[in-house]
């Protein structure tokens, strides 16, 4: 299974560096990224529970996670963002008998 080793600012400010564990007989990862706005962030607030209801506290939504690039490097830095939204990365190998299982996502905000 593939992962994503670290997340780091990139040096002019705007993006991000991303690096990819490096992984037995994978010839090539391909990636996909999610992101959040800040309008995105919680589920509106839900109704006050009646006595003996448990609460329902707001949540993360969970992002698509569209297509970003298929690469065969372990560094990379992805410079189309925006400032204050909260990405998602995944990551997933492949070689020529098909692709691995996803990553779990890591996320920063710009």
């Amino acid at each position: 299974k593939a992962v994503i080793a670290g997340v780091e600012d990139d040096d002019d400010g705007i993006g991000f560096k991303i690096t990819i564990q490096s992984l037995e007989h994978a010839e090539f990862f391909e990636v996909e990224r999610g992101e959040i706005r800040p309008e995105d962030k919680i589920k509106p607030p839900s109704p006050i529970p009646s006595p003996g209801e448990p609460s329902v506290e707001p949540t993360v939504l969970q992002p698509p996670y569209p297509f970003l690039k298929i690469t065969k490097k372990l560094k990379f830095v992805d410079d189309d963002v925006e400032s204050g939204v909260r990405y998602f990365w995944r990551v997933r190998a492949g070689n020529s008998k098909g692709w691995g299982e996803w990553s779990e996502p890591v996320d920063a905000i710009q």
